[in-house]
């Protein structure tokens, strides 16, 4: 999937906030979009991915290890 098709499939989620509430995101969709975005980045090869409460996603993708200094 290139970058347009992830940026359109990503808007295509209505996420307007409804009720502000106090412990959790404001749609369900919220939830929805963030389930995605969890998928396609364990697709991307993402680690440690979950979504809190609220539905934001954390995760980290491991770094590399360069042979040679940058200095």
């Amino acid at each position: 999937m290139d970058i347009i098709e992830r940026f359109l499939k990503y808007v295509s989620f209505d996420t307007t906030s409804t009720n502000v509430k106090k412990d959790e995101a404001s749609s369900p969709n919220q939830y929805l979009l963030a389930k995605e975005i969890l998928k396609q980045l364990e697709e991307l090869g993402g680690q440690d991915l979950f979504i809190n409460k609220f539905g934001t996603v954390y995760g980290y993708f491991p770094g590399s290890i360069r042979e040679t200094p940058l200095c």
